[in-house]
């Protein structure tokens, strides 16, 4: 009879320690909490609970003046912004966030379960180092050990999200939009794109710690935005990169000749030559006598070596190489002033220009420029009108001045 009665009460033990396992929920890592909220919020919210030490305990009660346990930890949490229903110590068992029974597992702003009478009976918040502060029936709302106080803990719920927080700023010198700018941040097989607000800020929250890259998807052709960067994300804090949003001004050299009409078509038609030869000579379909040389030395070394001779090379069939033209041009005392026309600020620009010089107007906004001659000194401007700047890039820009006859 009594090893019968010892059999059915070793079984009900173990009935009665099967129910006081909290369930947990598969996939529950800890990396998030119920609040949504990121662990940056933790102290904020364990200073609001301390702001209550010494209030009394009372059953039922959800303060703000007296609490029992589940009150206490509702009425904590609500004041600092976090839903949570006030009900029993077990309702707080949310099974998606139950980390387990570990104190080890336990971070800061955490709700921490008991078992009180074979059953979730009491609850606290956990504020580090191995303590919880909550309201007991001996003491009123007090900081103990975990452990302290008679009752074995039961399940660890995470309230904050444990990853830390990503702030991108991108400024901006000249008062730029620096809204909708995008940035994709990287780390091993996570990607994420984020863009700025109006306020050139973009921000991440709650994602793992460790080393990211972020890189600038969609800059500007008209401004340079600073090259990837890398960054560190620690648990519970923000960090931060600011990145430049600079304006990439460009430039025009002019550079002035004077020449006479037959001489400049002449140039410009040896120009015209020379510049479809060397595209030629890039595309491969243009043989000069060097090429054929080299070729025959080639196949002579290989047939005969050491028989082939300076010289004995043939020309025939072969292109003369053409050279580059050299501008004809006429000495004439003087300066040359022009007026330039632009987008930006640059609305009609007065530059004056030495015949035989050139000179370069720098910081210019993009866009196309037009030139119109002030004073030609004696002479008539023979050039495009119209030049185009490029961002970061100085544009070239050659004025034939010809004499008037």
């Amino acid at each position: 009879m009594q090893k019968k009665r010892l059999v059915t009460a070793i079984v009900l033990t173990l009935a009665l320690v099967v129910t006081m396992i909290p369930a947990t929920a598969m996939g529950a890592t800890g990396a998030k909490g119920f609040s949504g909220k990121s662990a940056s919020n933790a102290d904020a919210l364990i200073k609001v609970a301390k702001s209550k030490i010494g209030a009394p305990y009372s059953a039922g009660a959800a303060g703000p003046n007296a609490f029992d346990c589940s009150g206490y930890v509702a009425w904590v949490m609500n004041k600092c912004g976090i839903k949570l229903t006030r009900g029993s110590s077990a309702s707080y068992n949310k099974k998606a966030y139950n980390v387990g029974a570990s104190i080890s597992k336990a971070k800061k702003g955490d709700i921490l379960l008991f078992y009180r009478g074979g059953r979730i009976g009491h609850c606290g918040i956990y504020v580090g180092n191995g303590n919880v502060i909550h309201a007991t029936v001996s003491g009123g709302v007090r900081i103990t050990k975990w452990n302290g106080f008679g009752q074995s803990l039961a399940g660890v719920i995470r309230t904050f999200n444990q990853g830390g927080n990503l702030t991108i700023t991108v400024k901006s010198q000249d008062g730029a939009d620096v809204s909708n700018r995008q940035f994709k941040v990287t780390k091993g097989d996570y990607s994420k794109t984020i863009k700025t607000d109006k306020n050139g800020k973009a921000k991440l929250t709650g994602i793992n710690t460790g080393k990211y890259t972020v890189k600038p998807v969609n800059t500007s052709d008209s401004y340079l935005t600073s090259e990837k960067r890398t960054v560190t994300v620690s648990s519970g804090k923000t960090s931060k990169l600011t990145f430049m949003h600079e304006y990439k001004p460009g430039s025009i050299t002019f550079t002035a000749a004077v020449t006479e009409a037959e001489m400049l078509d002449q140039y410009l038609l040896d120009l015209a030559e020379y510049e479809a030869y060397q595209e030629d000579l890039e595309a491969g379909v243009v043989d000069t006598a060097e090429d054929k040389e080299s070729e025959a030395r080639d196949v002579t070394a290989d047939l005969a070596p050491g028989k082939i001779e300076s010289g004995d090379i043939s020309e025939e069939n072969s292109e003369e190489a053409v050279k580059k033209p050299v501008l004809d041009t006429l000495e004439k005392e003087g300066a040359f002033k022009i007026i330039i026309t632009g987008p930006g600020a640059e609305k009609g620009k007065t530059v004056e220009i030495d015949a035989n010089g050139q000179v370069e107007i720098p910081d210019l906004d993009h866009g196309e420029y037009t030139v119109k001659v002030v004073d030609a000194n004696g002479c008539t401007l023979s050039c495009d009108e119209i030049f185009t700047v490029q961002p970061g890039e100085n544009t070239a820009a050659e004025l034939y001045f010809l004499v008037v006859e």
